[in-house]
């Protein structure tokens, strides 16, 4: 299985030969080699996933450490201005 990485994915679950998330449209893959199988813990301004690379043939494990701001972050203006750029799919990947 593959994690979406949008932060307001209400599916994040998706199929591993899936490219792009089946109920956002987020990719599912950093920079086409990365993608997050699992999540593991968030935060305020970041969450943790263990990942693998899909460029190798053993597929080894890695952490992705996913910092930008969550939905409960981004719903104070404040914190907004402060501290979140603008979010967009191009950043995802």
């Amino acid at each position: 299985m593959s994690h979406c990485l949008n932060p307001d994915c209400v599916q994040p679950q998706n199929p591993s030969d899936h490219r792009f998330c089946q109920r956002c449209g987020w990719p599912l893959r950093l920079g086409d080699r990365y993608e997050a199988v699992s999540a593991l813990k968030g935060g305020q301004n970041s969450r943790t996933f263990v990942g693998r690379d899909r460029t190798t043939l053993v597929q080894p494990q890695c952490l992705i450490k996913h910092c930008g701001c969550t939905s409960v972050v981004r719903s104070r203006p404040t914190n907004v201005r402060l501290f979140c750029p603008p979010l967009s799919a191009e950043t995802a990947s």
